[in-house]
């Protein structure tokens, strides 16, 4: 895969998966391949909750796997125009509120 890339939570989860190495192994080798990774504040916070309350990482892992985050890839803000146009998502095809968040960033 080569160009722009938004990436889901699981990408990051698994990159730090040792736990799952053939996951991890998938995630290395599609963040290596992308040539402009593009993430969400929704999903640094998505990666912060499943990193505290599922792998009970301290919080200065967590903080370093953030600063990780940041640099492999560019983190688009939500704004209110991001939230305006997920209910816009939300209301034309019907997914979950959560999923169109993410296509509005994506956008």
């Amino acid at each position: 895969m080569s160009g722009r890339a938004f990436f889901d939570t699981n990408i990051f989860i698994y990159l730090y998966a040792s736990q799952e190495p053939e996951k991890q192994s998938i995630s290395k080798t599609i963040i290596d391949n992308a040539a402009d990774c593009i993430s969400s504040t929704q999903i640094l916070n998505e990666v912060n909750n499943v990193l505290i309350r599922k792998w009970r990482m301290p919080l200065d892992v967590v903080r370093s796997v953030q600063r990780d985050i940041r640099c492999i890839s560019n983190v688009a803000v939500v704004t209110e125009q991001t939230i305006d146009a997920a209910l816009d998502l939300c209301e034309k095809y019907g997914y979950s509120y959560y999923d169109c968040l993410m296509l509005a960033s994506a956008l």
